[in-house]
């Protein structure tokens, strides 16, 4: 991916080795991404252009710049920049982070993983109606939790479930069964 990296750098009067104190890595590769003989990923972007005061998509040329968004995390202050073309290629989606907080999904995620999920709802206060099987995002209280949803074969309707067998199934008894969204992405970190 082209970059401008080196421009943005000069342009501050730092040298290679005060950007990679600024960051954490080492000369060599900033002398590496600035040659683009080594790629930069999104989390390595969003810490040079913080080092360097800029928005993340100045940093690449106009010529590779990919649709890249700070993604807010709807149960902590905090964001994440994702490429949206490469997660959601011609998705009409209003995107959303959560960190998974707890073990009732385990092994499907794990305390510390981060869901990507799609708040577009129906216009009710970012709700959802449940469409379907597959992992949502739900609402107790202020809390945020991640559950499976299984088309329910007894009765019609939908069970919601956590993955831990060591938590309790749900059967909701109204026909419509609202969410805050649905999980698109898990992006799983280092255990």
């Amino acid at each position: 991916m082209k970059n401008r990296i080196r421009e943005y750098r000069e342009a501050r009067g730092w040298s290679q080795a005060e950007l990679a104190r600024a960051i954490g890595v080492q000369p060599a590769a900033i002398s590496r991404y600035e040659k683009e003989d080594q790629r930069v990923n999104l989390p390595l972007l969003a810490k040079l252009a913080e080092a360097l005061k800029v928005e993340p998509t100045t940093l690449i040329s106009d010529e590779a710049r990919p649709d890249v968004r700070m993604i807010a995390f709807a149960n902590e202050q905090a964001a994440i920049w994702v490429d949206t073309q490469a997660f959601f290629p011609g998705g009409d989606i209003t995107p959303s982070a959560l960190r998974v907080k707890d073990d009732t999904m385990r092994p499907t995620l794990a305390t510390g993983d981060i869901v990507i999920f799609d708040r577009l709802g129906d216009g009710r206060d970012h709700t959802y109606i449940v469409d379907g099987a597959g992992l949502w995002v739900f609402r107790n209280d202020d809390l945020l939790h991640v559950r499976r949803v299984l088309v329910d074969p007894l009765g019609g309707g939908y069970v919601v479930t956590a993955d831990d067998p060591a938590y309790s199934t749900h059967r909701p008894p109204r026909p419509k069964l609202y969410a805050e969204g649905k999980v698109l992405w898990i992006i799983r970190q280092a255990h």
